[in-house]
């Protein structure tokens, strides 16, 4: 998603991905997440519409700006001790108007502040989990207040 979102790449290929004993089910989620955006982010490649962030474990949170909004993206604290180290956060940014974003990730939490004259701080109105079938958006479900701050893995979402 980090080098879609952030360097317009238009691939990727990685050296000995065959060669695991086991399909690693993160990549695979990130390809299918990119598959599933691969229209979209086509579409605004290179036109300032588009970032993204990767996060490890101990980075402080990154600012990045997409549209008119200055997003602040952290990781996500973990509620209980994990079992395991945590890996990489990373989340991809599209603004498709001046204040609705298409953005798929995964443990990661975002703030908004305008770069438009006007109030200091913006909140997100909506949020819907869903998923890109042939092209076109598909809502599973809307979730709002502090609900989205459980959204562990959110695969696609667009935020008006």
């Amino acid at each position: 998603m980090y080098m879609f979102g952030r360097h317009d790449a238009v691939g990727l290929s990685w050296m000995g991905v065959e060669r695991a004993p086991a399909p690693d089910a993160e990549m695979v989620r990130g390809f299918d997440l990119i598959a599933q955006l691969a229209p979209l982010i086509a579409k605004h490649q290179g036109d300032g519409t588009m970032s993204a962030v990767l996060l490890a474990a101990a980075d402080p949170p990154k600012k990045i700006q997409v549209g008119n909004y200055t997003m602040e993206v952290a990781r996500m604290r973990p509620r209980v001790a994990p079992v395991a180290p945590p890996g990489f956060a990373a989340a991809i940014f599209i603004a498709t108007g001046p204040d609705e974003f298409y953005a798929a990730g995964t443990d990661v939490s975002v703030t908004f502040v305008p770069n438009t004259p006007g109030p200091e701080h913006a909140g997100i109105g909506t949020v819907e989990e869903g998923a890109f079938i042939d092209g076109r958006w598909i809502p599973s479900r809307q979730i709002a207040g502090d609900e989205t701050g459980k959204v562990r893995t959110c695969p696609c979402g667009v935020i008006p």
